[in-house]
């Protein structure tokens, strides 16, 4: 095991913390058999945290966005927004690659981005003719 210190943060008062690392999996596993848990099982938990935690963070930002534009809560846009944060959680595979750009060197999110304000500005003959550019 490795011995690894971070900073974190509470209330604005930064202060260390030291935690154990494992150097493999095999080692992660028979340290938690020594402590008559079965690998398996915390595994098994580790792995539906990991998908728990990303079902409430993933997708918090097409939420988020809405709400600070001010739009009600109870509001289309707001809705839209917990519709692809629920999507996202529900397509989330741990391990799944990450970021990355698309051939225009945007993001998946700037690219998503720039489509959400494109359709906010743009009028239903640009919109036409965009998605017929694209084959859409």
């Amino acid at each position: 095991m490795l011995s690894v210190t971070i900073t974190t943060k509470a209330g604005g008062f930064e202060y260390p913390v030291t935690f154990q690392t494992f150097e493999s999996l095999n080692e992660a596993r028979e340290n938690w058999a020594a402590k008559g848990e079965n690998p398996d099982d915390v595994e098994l938990g580790i792995l539906n945290a990991a998908q728990e935690q990303n079902a409430k963070q993933g997708g918090k930002s097409a939420v988020l966005k809405p709400i600070k534009a001010g739009f009600d809560l109870d509001s289309p846009e707001v809705a839209d927004g917990v519709a692809l944060a629920q999507k996202y959680a529900a397509t989330y595979i741990i391990g799944s690659p990450r970021g990355g750009t698309l051939r225009s060197g945007l993001t998946k999110t700037q690219s998503r981005d720039m489509g959400v304000e494109i359709s906010e500005v743009a009028t239903p003959e640009q919109v036409a003719e965009i998605r017929e550019m694209l084959g859409i």
